[in-house]
């Protein structure tokens, strides 16, 4: 829970520094998806 908060809280941070750019907005929200699904499926081997 305190992982998904803090992307969230990142995520916030992206948004308001690239308000204006809905491309460099997009490209963020999917690196940050790219970097909790790694996360997830690392969590996952851990199990």
């Amino acid at each position: 829970m305190l992982l998904i908060a803090v992307l969230l809280g990142i995520m916030h941070r992206f948004s308001k520094q690239i308000k204006g750019n809905c491309r460099q907005y997009r490209a963020a929200v999917k690196i940050n998806r790219n970097i909790f699904n790694r996360i997830d499926e690392k969590s996952k081997k851990f199990r």
